[in-house]
């Protein structure tokens, strides 16, 4: 990748729009960024990065942050960069969010990222997220890999050079991601110490179970099984202890069992002979009761029977009410026939109630709209004129209307006239304020810049150091240095100081925007308020709360009066409508009314022919009405019934009795005959022999079931007893394994160097870095000097496997990289980063990027160690690889002729050009 143009604007210290035309750089070679501290020197290729990626280059640059600070509200922040890869062009377009004026009104609005790239083929890709991936696709490294690549900054690899292993460590699992390989570390320990936790959990288990084992007191194992409960035993041990337990066990169980049948047996005789002897005494008992019972029911039968021959005497009596009851429902049809004529009577009457009604309702509807139309007539009349009243009133409401709004609208314009003038004499009163101020601190900075200048020789003494040369003479001795005055201000001071008085100067520069801004503002609205003040208000300004209180008054009156006319006009319509319609309803009500007369004179005769037929068919019924008759024939109907069913009810009773007499009779024969030749039995003695007996087997039960009970937790016991020393077996063998494996992956195997599996991979990376590293890092230092990894730790407590050596071929010695002076922690650091670089274009798949940047250092390096160093970035661009030096050593202004020159602009913000 190699940069065509690259376009700034409002972009960090680039206030307005700059433009790079990267071509005049030439195909390939050495060029060099140069300018004052802070111009924005590395903004350059912050931008470079922005454009491609969405973020700057550094980690604590954030895009948010981008806005330039001395950007024109107006200008936008963006970014535009034209490079070629492969022999193709393309073209990439971003903005970050910031805030922006608005586009109306005076507020600020918020700019959301954005972003656009375009191929060589025309075709265009948005979206921000969309054009990383594509640019991603192209260049094949992401946004860590090129910044990695393409900048080399100093200060970052110095860290590289000198961290210990556990820093170096960090370093490479972020640029080489190996952090799947301190998981996997993490995970075998974890592992181990989980199984090793398992094989606790078994041993405790085991113990448990040996615990819970269960004995008699008089058992011959019960002192083993006290050493194996108290964890004397091993559990192979435990096991043959409680298999004798068990064996004891079973044995005892036998005997108990032989001795529970022979009771068994014993007491099912003495049972047999007691249940004998109470089935012979519930007979007896059972004959006596049943003999009370058939004397009882014998005298019952006597009763019933009489009274039987009773019912038998009434029956002739039911007779006579049948007939009655035969008679009476012949009246029945007549009934109802009464009904149906008294039922239509009724609905004739009420028929002739309602046609009454209907007739008088039609005569006062008829009456009231006769009157209604006659009014209606009469206010027609009145109302002749009022449609063309609401057409001249709604002319005078709109004039009224508009000249309240323009009254109206005047009085915002001052109140919005005089909130500006207030602005303004706040911004000017700020202006004032801020110009005072920007003075007071400029004046301050130039007497210290002064003062430090004038002590600079004070300063460089400072700095001196026994056996160590003087930048400015080259002694090593200094018999007579300098002495700063205690009032010189340090270099930190003086920078502080200048920094001041450029943000004050910033601060007047906008204060001095602002008030200009609004003064233009405060003439305009002033110049367009005159011309509207002297049409509307003649007599003066003062007058205008007066002429819109009395535009108010007036709208409103006119407004009520047009509402009344409105009202009169529709009044108007509407009774226009609806007199036709009320004329008709007349004549079908007159029509209405005398239909109902004539159906009131059919009526009346209909009622009175039926009231004389109902009172003929009432002579001839013997009741009142239908349901006294019913109540009558429904009485005998009862009798009858009530009669019958308590003679069947007799009857029935009767014949219950006759069979439970002879029931009672069989009964007692047969327990007559159960009796003859009972047996003769000692029942006391019996049940003296059952209690015995009982007690015995009851004994002997307990006993059994203790022993079985014990014997099947013994059985549980031994079976997982078994179980588990098999599993112990095994877990330990596993745990023994996973032991090992986790102490040489996390480098704690006693006895061995410290090396964690992560680290020696990145050993290897770091193995190829430093070859890479030592073709730039003997040529800057003569052939003095080869970085070589300690290939043996100084001891086995630390963690090891990255410390870094130097061989100093003048003296054949090997010693750490901190005993390097600062010129040449530079050349190592600066070959590191180099290294470092082509291994990770390596990784990318060979991905070359044809431009690179190095970001200072140089200004520690004499000036043949910088001519040394200079050839080594020479050698970089090779092909047609450009590389820019960013730096601002004099010396590198002379050696190199193409140059980016940034310098800071005073009005604010930053300027940069190509030259050479």
């Amino acid at each position: 990748m190699k940069p065509i143009r690259l376009t700034m604007s409002g972009f960090g210290p680039y206030a307005g729009t700059t433009v790079l035309d990267m071509t005049k750089l030439g195909e390939k070679g050495l060029y060099l960024i140069t300018g004052d501290t802070g111009a924005g020197k590395t903004t350059i290729f912050d931008a470079i990065a922005f454009a491609l990626y969405g973020e700057p280059s550094g980690n604590n640059r954030d895009a948010a942050m981008l806005r330039s600070k001395y950007a024109a509200p107006d200008t936008p922040t963006e970014v535009e960069l034209e490079f070629s890869y492969e022999g193709k062009v393309y073209k990439v377009k971003r903005n970050p969010k910031y805030e922006r004026a608005a586009k109306r009104g005076d507020g600020v609005a918020i700019q959301n990222p954005g972003a656009q790239l375009t191929y060589p083929n025309g075709r265009v890709v948005t979206k921000t997220k969309d054009v990383t991936e594509a640019v991603e696709e192209i260049l094949g490294v992401d946004r860590n890999q090129f910044s990695q690549i393409a900048m080399i900054a100093q200060g970052d690899f110095q860290k590289l050079l000198l961290s210990p292993t556990e820093e170096r460590k960090k370093i490479f699992q972020k640029l080489f991601h190996t952090e799947r390989f301190e998981a996997l570390q993490d995970q075998l320990k974890k592992k181990a110490a989980e199984m090793e936790q398992e094989c606790r959990q078994i041993q405790g288990d085991i113990l448990r179970q040996i615990r819970s084992v269960q004995w008699s007191e008089h058992s011959a194992y019960s002192q083993q099984a006290q050493k194996a409960a108290d964890g004397a035993l091993t559990a192979v041990e435990a096991a043959a202890v409680l298999v004798e337990l068990l064996a004891e066990d079973e044995k005892a169980a036998g005997e108990s069992r032989k001795s529970l049948a022979e009771a068994e047996s014993a007491l099912e005789e003495v049972n047999q002979k007691l249940g004998q002897a109470a089935e012979l005494r519930r007979t007896r008992e059972a004959m006596e009761k049943t003999a009370q019972s058939h004397a009882a029911e014998s005298q019952r039968l006597q009763t019933l029977e009489q009274a039987m021959e009773e019912w038998k005497e009434k029956e002739p009596e039911t007779e006579t009410w049948k007939k009655e009851q035969e008679r009476l429902r012949l009246f029945l049809p007549m009934y109802t026939e009464l009904t149906e004529k008294e039922n239509t009577l009724a609905k004739q009457k009420k028929t002739r109630q309602e046609t009454e009604e209907k007739k008088t309702l039609c005569g006062e509807k008829l009456t009231k709209l006769e009157r209604g139309l006659e009014l209606a007539k009469a206010e027609l009349e009145e109302m002749k004129d009022a449609g063309e009243t609401v057409l001249r009133l709604e002319r005078e409401k709109e004039t009224l209307e508009q000249k309240r709004q323009r009254l109206t609208e005047l009085k915002k314009e001052l109140a919005a006239f005089r909130k500006l003038r207030a602005e303004l004499t706040t911004a000017q009163e700020s202006y004032a304020k801020a110009e005072k101020e920007a003075a007071e601190k400029n004046q301050r900075f130039q007497l210290m810049r002064k003062a430090f200048l004038d002590e600079q020789a004070g300063i460089l003494a400072e700095g001196l150091r026994e056996n160590e040369a003087c930048p400015v003479c080259g002694s090593t001795h200094h018999p007579a240095p300098a002495v700063k005055s205690q009032e010189a201000p340090s270099e930190a001071e003086l920078e502080q100081a200048e920094k001041a008085a450029q943000k004050a100067d910033q601060a007047m520069k906008k204060a001095s925007e602002s008030a200009g801004l609004l003064l233009g503002q405060a003439k305009e609205k002033k110049e367009g308020l005159r011309q509207k003040i002297e049409e509307l208000l003649p007599e003066g300004i003062e007058t205008l709360a007066q002429t819109l209180a009395q535009a108010e008054e007036e709208l409103g009156k006119a407004g009520h009066m047009l509402a009344e006319e409105r009202k009169r006009a529709e009044r108007k319509s509407r009774i226009q409508e609806l007199l036709p319609k009320k004329e008709e309803e007349r004549e079908k009500l007159a029509a209405e009314k005398g239909t109902l007369e004539v159906s009131l004179a059919a009526l009346e005769g209909q009622i009175s022919g039926g009231l004389r037929e109902i009172e003929a068919l009432r002579q001839k019924l013997p009741f009142p009405d239908q349901k006294t008759a019913e109540s009558e024939i429904s009485r005998y109907e009862r009798q009858i019934a009530e009669f019958a069913a308590k003679q069947e009810k007799a009857r029935k009773e009767l014949e219950e009795v006759r069979e439970k007499v002879e029931r009672l009779r069989g009964e007692i024969l047969g327990y007559q005959k159960q009796l003859e030749n009972a047996p003769t039995l000692d029942v006391e003695e019996e049940k003296k022999r059952q209690g015995t007996l009982l007690e015995k087997k009851e004994e002997l039960n307990k006993e059994i079931t203790g022993i079985t009970h014990r014997m099947l937790e013994n059985q549980k016991a031994l079976k997982l007893l078994q179980e588990g020393a098999e599993e112990l077996m095994e877990k330990e063998k596993q745990f023994a394994r996973m032991k090992n494996l986790s102490d040489t992956a996390n480098g704690t195997l006693i006895g061995k160097e410290k090396i964690k599996l992560e680290t020696y991979v990145q050993m290897t990376f770091f193995d190829r870095i430093i070859g890479r590293a030592n073709t730039r890092f003997m040529i800057m230092s003569g052939g003095q000097y080869e970085l070589k990894r300690r290939q043996s730790a100084q001891n086995n407590q630390s963690q090891s496997g990255l410390e870094l050596d130097v061989v100093d071929h003048y003296n054949g010695t090997e010693r750490s990289v901190r005993t390097l002076s600062g010129g040449e922690s530079f050349q190592a650091s600066l070959s590191l980063a180099l290294g470092l670089s082509d291994e990770i274009q390596s990784m990318a798949g060979g991905i070359r990027l044809d431009t690179m940047f190095v970001d200072e250092g140089f200004g520690t390096l004499d000036e043949e160690a910088l001519r040394q160093a200079v050839k080594a970035l020479s050698d970089l661009t090779e092909g047609h690889r450009l590389v820019g030096i960013i730096s601002h050593v004099a010396e590198l202004k002379e050696r190199i002729d193409k140059q980016i020159q940034v310098t800071k602009d005073r009005t604010g913000g930053s300027r940069a050009v190509i030259v050479g």
